[in-house]
Parts: structure tokens; C-alpha cells; sequence
């Protein structure tokens, strides 16, 4: 009788056993399958606000500099030229691979143009990439004609190296004006993205998109952010009236050059958010604009690559020339402290007195000397 017991509770638990392991089977059935590719939608955001105000410097009737850091109040705005569009250039890059120079390997890339006054999100780009992975969208936008929208002021072959095209001289350096940021995401094996880490508020310090905008984290979207990745400067006079009484000139007919000196950027790393290569020498051309706002004079301005969190100086020359070409005054040697996407502000007397020593034919022999290139 024991036996025939401990028998019949052997065959129990066989049974039990095989039960739990239909159960089982059936449990894992029950997951969904692995998504093989998942289709997403990177959104573009770019700042149009203008930079607001950094700092401020004033030269005297006698030349002496005074620094002042300014409340970050938005500077003076433009509009661009209605033969321009606004263009976008995106690359996605995988974090699991790398190109030849070590940058995460580019999958895909895409280019788009659209109105040059267009506010943000100004596009939304579809993609289409493999699931269980890591990856990065990179953007930079910039001005380009309508007529032919590809590379003008910035070589873009490849956003971890976006070069100035030394070559191109543009009338209006306000288009010059770009823009930059990335979002690093992820894909899931069930096809979830999942941004990680965005470039939002880079740049940034009073914009209304800061505090007024939710941040986007809707399914399957990828948003970036794109700030200036330059500080712009501005030079204004402070003896206009004087130079219109004793000179036969009209404002307008003033050219300026710009020299700058021991180093300043020409590429930035759009991955790194950083420039990535400098020259010992460069020159820029501008002129006179009538700033509509505030009724001023602008003698000079540009945007020059900066660092993305700290402070970036650049020296500079400043010499006026008449129609001709013949020096009118001179202001050299000038420190210029500059921070992305922000403006700094330089004023003085500087049509009718020289400040610093030299003349632009000591300065002008330069020829793009050296350069720097970060590896």
C-alpha cells in the first residue's frame, strides 16, 4: 500500500511539473516581438530672438577703456534678405560606431530649406533607423540664397566640422548669422524613443521659449534645440556730429576693416559644441547701418565663434576708410569680450581720433598665416 502511494505521488508530480511548464510557455509567448526598425520625427527649433546685451566698452576722449557687464536685455533685431531661406542641415549619428576619425559614425543626413522669418519648430524631419540603439541628432542651420540654397558662408560637409568659407565676402554680415545644437536619444527593442540629453537653453538667458515653452516628449519625436554658437559685437561712435561738420562725407560712404588678431575661430565642432579651429589673422569688410531702434549709428558688427559656457576674447583693429580707401581714423588693439549668443557692445570716439597705435598698411600684409586645428 505504501508504495502504490509514493507511486501515485510521483505521477503527480510529473504532472504538476509539465502544467507549470505550458504555463510558463504561454507567459512567454504573451511578450510582443522585437521591432526591427522604427520610424521618428526630429523637430527643429530655431532661436530667432535677437542676442540679448553682455558687456559693454567705452573708450573717452582720451582713449581709456572702460568695461561694463550689461543688464541681458534683447539688442537690436534685423531682418534678412527676401533672397534668402533659412537652412537646415541634420545628421543622425550612432554612438556604437565611429568614422575614421573617431566622431560617431553619420547613418543619415538630410537637408531642407524653408522661409527665412519662419519661427520655431520650422520643420519636422521623418527618419527611419534600426531599433536597440544609440544615437545622436546633430543640426545647424544658417542662411543660404534661394536661388541656390547649398554651402555659402559655412562649408557643412560634415557638422563636426563646420567651415567659414574665407572667400566669401558678404555685404550684409548679418547673414552670417547660424545656428546649432543636438539631442542624444535612444531606441528601444520595443521600438520606444527616448530622448537622453538635449542642448536646450544653451546659449540662452532670457528668452520667452525658456520659460514659456514645455519641453517636447511626445512619442516618437526627437527635438533640437539650436542656438547662435557665436557672440556678435557691435561698434558704435560717439562723435557723429562731429565728423559730419569738418568731413564732406556721408556716413554711409565710410568703409571699415576689421583685423583680427592672435587668433580667432573659423570651424566649429556642432558635436562638441565648440570651435575647433583657429587662424593667427583674418579680415573683414563692413559698414555703416542706421540702427532703426534706437536711431544710432552702427559703424561695425559680426559674429564670431565662441566658446559654448565660458568667456571668448578676440583682439581686434578697426580702421575707417573713405571711399577711396584713405585711412581716417584708427582704433587698434582692441579686447573684445565675447559669449555665444550674446551681444557685446563697443563705443568711443572713433571717427575723429586715433586710439592705439599702428596703420593698416603695417597690418594689412597679413595671409591667413596659421592655423590651428583641434584634432
Amino acid at each position: 500500500m505504501r508504495h502504490f502511494h509514493l507511486h501515485h505521488l510521483y505521477i503527480g508530480a510529473l504532472q504538476a511539473v509539465a502544467l507549470l511548464l505550458v504555463a510558463c510557455d504561454a507567459t512567454i509567448h504573451q511578450y510582443p516581438e522585437p521591432v526591427t526598425d522604427t520610424e521618428f520625427v526630429v523637430r527643429l527649433h530655431c532661436d530667432r530672438t535677437p542676442p540679448p546685451f553682455y558687456k559693454e566698452i567705452t573708450y573717452d576722449d582720451a582713449g581709456n577703456r572702460t568695461e561694463t557687464t550689461l543688464e541681458a536685455e534683447a539688442s537690436p533685431s534685423y531682418m534678412p534678405d527676401d533672397r534668402l531661406d533659412l537652412r537646415f542641415v541634420i545628421e543622425i549619428r550612432d554612438n556604437n560606431q565611429s568614422d575614421a576619425d573617431g566622431t560617431p559614425k553619420t547613418i543619415a543626413r538630410r537637408e531642407l530649406t524653408v522661409d527665412n522669418d519662419a519661427l520655431p519648430p520650422q520643420a519636422d524631419v521623418h527618419f527611419k533607423l534600426p531599433s536597440r540603439g544609440d544615437y545622436i541628432a546633430v543640426s545647424w542651420c544658417d542662411y543660404v540664397p534661394v536661388a541656390n540654397p547649398d554651402d555659402w558662408h559655412f562649408d557643412t560637409s560634415t557638422l563636426d566640422f563646420v567651415q567659414v568659407n574665407l572667400d566669401n565676402t558678404m555685404q550684409e554680415l548679418h547673414h552670417k548669422n547660424s545656428g546649432t545644437g543636438y539631442s542624444n536619444f535612444g531606441i528601444g527593442w520595443d521600438g520606444v524613443v527616448q530622448v537622453t540629453s538635449t542642448t536646450r537653453g544653451w546659449g540662452t538667458v532670457t528668452r520667452a521659449d525658456e520659460e514659456n515653452m514645455s519641453e517636447e516628449n511626445m512619442d516618437g519625436l526627437v527635438p533640437v534645440y539650436m542656438t547662435r554658437p557665436a557672440g556678435r559685437l557691435r561698434l558704435y561712435t560717439e562723435d557723429l556730429a562731429e565728423f559730419l561738420q569738418t568731413s564732406d562725407m556721408d556716413i554711409e560712404d565710410v568703409r571699415v576693416i576689421i583685423i583680427y588678431k592672435q587668433f580667432v575661430s573659423v570651424a566649429y565642432d556642432a558635436l562638441q559644441q565648440a570651435p575647433c579651429q583657429w587662424i593667427s589673422t583674418r579680415r573683414t569688410e563692413t559698414h555703416p547701418t542706421l540702427v532703426n531702434e534706437t536711431g544710432n549709428v552702427c559703424l561695425a558688427y559680426d559674429y564670431v565663434f565662441t566658446d559654448s559656457e565660458e568667456e571668448t576674447h578676440v583682439m581686434a583693429d578697426f580702421y575707417f576708410l573713405d571711399a577711396e580707401g584713405n585711412e581716417l581714423s584708427h582704433t587698434t588693439n582692441v579686447d573684445v569680450p565675447l559669449l555665444r549668443n550674446r551681444e557685446t557692445v563697443i563705443r568711443g570716439h572713433f571717427l575723429t581720433q586715433d586710439i592705439g597705435a599702428g596703420g593698416l598698411d603695417v597690418d594689412e600684409s597679413f595671409d591667413d598665416e596659421y592655423v590651428i586645428v583641434v584634432p
